[in-house]
């Protein structure tokens, strides 16, 4: 897998626990430094991810789009 897939890959999930977790976790606290630090994360990923050609993004967006149920 090209490392900027697996990198993109790594920060959604991320991301996305971060996210159920401000949503829906009473508790779940979030310091700005913290916040600042996910929002360069996504950045920094989605970059990356945007400067590998058509024929490598192509695979996730299908898998994303298509995961099973």
């Amino acid at each position: 897998m090209d490392p900027a897939v697996q990198q993109f890959a790594i920060a959604f999930a991320l991301l996305q626990e971060q996210r159920v977790a401000a949503d829906y976790d009473p508790h779940s606290r979030f310091l700005r430094d913290e916040v600042l630090d996910l929002i360069d994360f996504a950045e920094t990923a989605t970059v990356a991810l945007m400067s590998t050609a058509p024929t490598v993004r192509r695979p996730l967006a299908a898998m994303v789009l298509l995961r099973e149920r």
